[in-house]
């Protein structure tokens, strides 16, 4: 389902009218997770998570809308924060063009290509907020950074590192790679602008240190030298192409490449975490069921509880609160309203979120940026999402 149709004066008058309510910012209005730059604010704890943060290899299964990006972006988060004291580096993979675009012989060598440099820019990334991490390494040590930083990275590492002028610069450049991307505690100004330095000022490596090619070298840097204890490579976005979504065979053979080095990834202590569409799973365990006899499989299942908890935890996050009900946002006739919305709608997230903003703009559209939510803003969202999903089956069939 699409994003409800706004112009920049709805807008305006939403924002208003949230900000009237008590809520710093709108948090229904983005659909997409990869798009929602605050999405770790309000994060729901699925049931689900736990399995999926350990080493080793797993897959997440869901439908269209039903969090399996969300759940990518929360363990990318744990990783960059150290949950529970571990040193986790993490590999947010999103399947670029080019995969598609590459002939079947060349998929294994683009993968491979296009994993290294979002390896380089996580890594420059984490030691720019994490800057004595660098500063303190061997020269030698230092020295094999800028080395595979400078051979994966899409430019020049000094035109990288000539934009982080400033905290706010990193946070920008953060957001170029991965606009979900949040890493706790700034650098100081100082500390940043040493960490370029010094990387600027660090020599080539010696021709005798220089490494093979390939990931391998990539991950003897990372749990080495830069003692992570594991690379977890979160692979996001193959149902973001038509040729993927039409057909399960080229999803696959997309796929492969990833599927068959897994085993030996792991042995090397980086573990495959790929977010996958539903309708894969059972051609997957056909396909590769030694891989997946071995891998942790989830399946996204969305209780009323838990999609009633993300409601409560998005209204929550606008007001700088706990986890509130939307029965903050409306009058004393309508307290049931978190129930109301989760039994509306397809036990799936999206679905909430469209629902949910869809209602916003009936109110301001009907009422203006004034008042509360009513039971009849509820009653013409529901006729509107029931009409739109009539419409989304019929252009199916």
């Amino acid at each position: 389902m699409t994003s409800n149709i706004e112009s920049p004066a709805h807008r305006r008058d939403l924002d208003q009218w949230l900000a009237d309510l008590g809520l710093d910012f709108d948090p229904f209005h983005f659909l997409d997770a990869d798009n929602d730059p605050r999405l770790d604010e309000y994060l729901v704890a699925h049931e689900s998570f736990t399995a999926i943060r350990q080493d080793g290899i797993a897959f997440v299964f869901a439908l269209p809308g039903g969090g399996k990006s969300a759940f990518r972006v929360r363990l990318a988060r744990a990783c960059r924060v150290g949950e529970q004291g571990r040193r986790l580096f993490p590999i947010v993979y999103m399947l670029p063009e080019s995969i598609i675009l590459a002939r079947p012989e060349e998929r294994s060598r683009a993968h491979s290509q296009a994993i290294m440099q979002a390896a380089a820019f996580e890594l420059l990334l984490r030691l720019a907020y994490r800057p004595q991490e660098f500063v303190a390494l061997t020269p030698l040590d230092r020295q094999l950074v800028r080395h595979l930083l400078e051979q994966s990275l899409p430019g020049p590492l000094s035109h990288f590192l000539g934009q982080l002028e400033t905290v706010e610069d990193l946070a920008l450049l953060g957001r170029s790679y991965d606009p979900t991307a949040r890493w706790s505690g700034p650098p100081r100004q100082q500390d940043l602008q040493q960490m370029v330095s010094t990387m600027l000022e660090t020599p080539q490596l010696p021709p005798e240190a220089v490494p093979d090619e390939g990931l391998s070298a990539w991950l003897a840097l990372l749990t080495g030298p830069l003692a992570f204890e594991a690379v977890y490579l979160l692979f996001d976005g193959l149902d973001a192409y038509p040729e993927t979504v039409r057909s399960t065979e080229e999803s696959l053979a997309v796929l492969a490449p990833l599927l068959e080095q897994a085993s030996a990834w792991a042995g090397e202590r980086l573990y495959l975490k790929a977010f996958l569409p539903a309708e894969l799973q059972p051609e997957l365990e056909v396909r590769f069921p030694a891989l997946t006899a071995q891998a942790v499989v989830v399946i996204m299942h969305w209780t009323p509880e838990l999609l009633v908890s993300l409601v409560r935890c998005r209204v929550g996050a606008g007001a700088g609160t706990n986890p509130t009900s939307l029965s903050r946002l409306s009058d004393l006739g309508f307290r049931n309203i978190d129930d109301a919305v989760v039994q509306a709608v397809r036990p799936l997230p999206r679905e909430v979120l469209t629902f949910v903003e869809r209602m916003f703009f009936q109110h301001v559209d009907r009422d203006g940026p004034t008042g509360k939510l009513t039971r009849g803003d509820f009653e013409r969202a529901r006729q509107w999402y029931e009409e739109s999903s009539r419409e989304r089956i019929s252009a199916q069939d």
